[in-house]
């Protein structure tokens, strides 16, 4: 046993005595250590937490817009296109146009994982009617549903004064009298003759829910996925590179302000967004923590319809059949998208 004991201690003694000559010789010479070893940098830099802010050069657009009231009342009130004036001054689709804008901010705070980054985005847009050519700003944001004449009680009631009856729209008596002097045959359930009899008193021939386009607001918060070097994820090239190519998408709800829309509480109107993002960055030698970036920024919500929109005259009164046809609230189908150019700074504060 005391043979054991002191063969142990023999080979302990001349184990660290090998070992201590060993790491004293490598501190003295340039022996170079693996790869591994030295990149604790890259480390640090391929696992970080970062902060990242940006501007957008955006443009958007709506597409066509149709909707319809919802008033319950109204005899024909079918899905219809939105009426307004164009750069010409004639009436008809409204087709409006929006300028590029600079009021686009956004920041987001992530995690970078080797290539891929995760981050939670918070973002703010604001896009402005475009107005030049038009005769002035009212009628470039100028839009209508147009409603039939049997649902238009303000200026049936004008037609039919002439006639008596203190101008009662829901009197068939007194319309059949309005239309006879206008000419018509006196049968007020037809629009034809009803409208015939109020061009005679100088009306126009319909009413309309009408409603004021000041552009879009939007505030949203996305979460997105990118992979930081697409170009060397593909070809296998490896990574690190100064100049890398990103490629990201995210999800995330949206509020959009449009014709007024935003109202009610926070979650009242919110919107399910996507976007997608492709661009450049660039690391630099002496400053590694803050990489400038520029690249292509598309936005777009997958529900297209606005609820709730109010007129910004109401119409009250009551139609040919006696039914109530004042206003109430229209629902707006457009199709908003953003798309343009995205410029920023991320900071890893890791590497500072």
């Amino acid at each position: 046993m005391s043979y054991k004991r002191l063969f142990s201690a023999t080979a302990l003694a001349t184990l660290l005595s090998v070992s201590n000559v060993v790491f004293s010789d490598l501190s003295n010479s340039n022996v170079a250590f693996p790869d591994s070893m030295n990149t604790i940098e890259e480390d640090d830099e391929e696992f970080a937490l970062y902060l990242r802010v940006q501007g957008n050069l955006l443009y958007g657009g709506s597409g066509e817009i149709k909707g319809k009231e919802n008033a319950s009342n109204l005899t024909k009130n079918a899905e219809r296109s939105a009426q307004g004036w164009n750069k010409k001054g004639e009436f008809g689709n409204y087709k409006p146009e929006y300028n590029i804008s600079w009021k686009n901010i956004a920041g987001a705070l992530g995690y970078k994982m080797g290539t891929i980054r995760a981050e939670t985005e918070v973002l703010y847009s604001r896009l402005e009617l475009k107005n030049d050519g038009y005769k002035s700003d009212k009628s470039a944001s100028y839009l209508e549903f147009t409603r039939d004449t049997a649902d238009t009680p303000s200026i049936v009631s004008n037609a039919v004064q002439p006639a008596g009856d203190g101008g009662n729209a829901a009197n068939p008596s007194t319309v059949s009298n309005a239309v006879k002097s206008a000419g018509g045959s006196g049968n007020a359930a037809n629009p034809s003759t009803v409208s015939n009899a109020v061009k005679s008193a100088g009306g126009s021939d319909n009413a309309a829910f009408k409603m004021d386009n000041q552009g879009f607001t939007t505030k949203a918060v996305m979460l997105n996925v990118y992979c930081d070097d697409i170009v060397a994820a593909i070809s296998g090239s490896g990574q690190n590179m100064p100049l890398m190519v990103y490629v990201g998408g995210g999800l995330g709800m949206a509020k959009v302000n449009f014709l007024e829309s935003e109202s009610g509480g926070f979650w009242d109107g919110l919107k399910v967004a996507f976007q997608g993002r492709v661009g450049v960055s660039y690391a630099f030698d002496s400053i590694p923590a803050v990489r400038p970036y520029i690249g292509g920024h598309y936005f777009g919500m997958f529900s297209d319809e606005f609820k709730d929109i109010k007129p910004t005259n109401e119409i009250k009164g009551k139609g040919l059949d006696g039914q109530d046809k004042s206003s109430t609230t229209a629902t707006v189908k457009s199709r908003y998208h953003m798309y343009g150019i995205e410029a920023g700074i991320t900071l890893f504060p890791s590497l500072l």
